[in-house]
């Protein structure tokens, strides 16, 4: 199989792997609400965190998680700028 076959059929295995390691590093306590959305018409985002702070600050989460088909290492700056926010 290859590379892009892969991408192609674990692309959401993938977003699933990515969603449960964020919601490990994040504190429990603070979690207000979690959701791995649907897989289009999602506004472009692949999670959701809404987290309450020790002050009662609400902070929202949002991830992008992208399985790449190419074989090249470097990530060209160009798409690392676009999914920062």
């Amino acid at each position: 199989m290859t590379i892009k076959e892969l991408v192609e059929k674990y692309w959401k295995d993938f977003e699933i792997i990515a969603f449960e390691t964020v919601k490990n590093k994040l504190s429990s306590n603070y979690i207000i609400s979690e959701k791995l959305t649907q897989a289009i018409k999602d506004g472009g985002y692949d999670g959701e965190f809404i987290l309450l702070s020790q002050n009662d600050s609400v902070f929202q989460i949002l991830f992008e998680a992208k399985l790449r088909s190419t074989t090249s290492l470097d990530l060209p700056i160009k798409d690392f700028a676009k999914a920062l926010i």
